[in-house]
């Protein structure tokens, strides 16, 4: 191969990586206030809110669950926040005793072929800009949290970590060095929220 389909080459990949580095999530939301959290000037939050306030003995509830960049540059985070090196619970509280979850939110993928950085990157992380927040819904069953089959008033937290690209970019070493921003690693409190089961399914 000649120097000049070289340089060709080296343009293309790095045209490709950079076409992805500049692609940030757009969205737009009101999120409530955030007062409890673990380390200190966290660029992230970590936000939890449901449109359920009361359930049924058993019922599933929904929780949206939403990283916001609070921080004065880009930084990459996780699509998937249930995965091989992310972990991210939720606890339901009463009184003084805490329960998580029976079983973990972890999953991941594996490329059988190493694929090149911007597509590997474009599966698996998105660059949230200052200001901007990324989303998902997490589904509460009460196989995995049995004291949604019981009646009282539950407080509910989520804990999220993350290793940042210490692990996932391994194959990627070299290359992860000249990204213009990082990943986000560390640990997060979210807020807490209420949500009251019902003594029975008529009320």
């Amino acid at each position: 191969m000649n120097f000049g389909v070289q340089s060709t080459l080296w343009k293309q990949a790095g045209i490709a990586v950079c076409a992805f580095v500049l692609t940030v999530l757009q969205a737009h939301s009101a999120l409530p206030q955030v007062k409890e959290s673990i380390g200190e000037n966290q660029p992230l939050r970590l936000v939890i809110s449901s449109d359920k306030h009361a359930i049924c003995p058993g019922e599933e509830l929904s929780v949206r669950v939403s990283l916001e960049n609070e921080g004065v540059r880009d930084v990459f985070v996780r699509r998937d926040i249930y995965n091989g090196t992310d972990t991210f619970d939720v606890y339901l509280r009463h009184g003084g005793d805490a329960e998580g979850p029976i079983s973990h939110f972890a999953g991941d993928t594996f490329d059988t072929v190493k694929p090149s950085l911007a597509t590997h990157l474009s599966r698996k992380w998105l660059a949230l800009a200052p200001g901007k927040f990324y989303g998902t819904v997490v589904v509460l069953d009460a196989r995995d949290y049995p004291r949604l089959r019981i009646p009282g008033r539950y407080s509910i937290y989520g804990q999220y970590s993350s290793s940042g690209f210490r692990q996932d970019l391994r194959p990627f070493v070299d290359e992860a060095a000249e990204l213009p921003f990082k990943a986000w690693e560390g640990r997060l409190r979210s807020n807490s929220i209420w949500i009251k089961v019902r003594d029975s399914c008529s009320q």
